[in-house]
């Protein structure tokens, strides 16, 4: 059974310590392999956009990827899943999502496959799906949020614009 004092201070403890220690869980740092596999750099060349930063991974705030591209340290815009093809069957399931909606649309020269997907997963994000050797890589747009009427808008890249990124990650591998 915990006593008064000791939960009186753990709770004090906590209290004192800043939210980002607080919820270290939730909060992890940038992996230094994403800037290497996909520059930021390059990114906001792609978009023709500046400003773009790498985020942690975070799912409270959209940023589900391995590496997550954000506006302004906030606005995650792109992220790109790298996951081990642990069995080659797998990758079934990768291309029924790029194929949910609408027939997705191959990519010659890119990886062993990449696919272009209008509507990953059933979402309204643009992706591009890339299997190479034992690796899927994921590269996925979000869509800009309309404060005043909370809709999605238009996709902040394209699929030719995921295309364009595509090699440059697939050469890093």
């Amino acid at each position: 059974m915990v006593t008064l004092p000791l939960l009186v201070g753990f709770l004090g403890f906590l209290s004192t310590t800043s939210p980002e220690t607080s919820q270290a869980p939730f909060q992890t740092r940038v992996d230094p392999a994403c800037e290497r596999a996909l520059p930021t750099s390059v990114v906001q060349q792609v978009s023709g956009r500046a400003g773009i930063t790498l985020i942690p991974r975070d799912p409270r705030t959209g940023a589900h990827g391995t590496c997550n591209y954000a506006l302004g340290g906030r606005t995650v815009i792109l992220s790109m899943a790298i996951n081990p093809l642990t069995n080659p069957a797998f990758y079934e399931s990768y291309q029924r999502n790029c194929s949910y909606d609408t027939p997705a649309v191959r990519v010659p020269g890119v990886g062993d496959e990449a696919l272009v997907c209008s509507a990953y997963g059933g979402g309204a994000d643009h992706a591009v799906v890339v299997h190479k050797g034992r690796v899927v890589i994921v590269l996925q747009s979000t869509k800009s949020l309309d404060p005043q009427s909370n809709r999605f808008r238009h996709s902040y890249f394209t699929t030719d614009q995921l295309t364009v990124l595509a090699p440059t990650v697939v050469q890093k591998l």
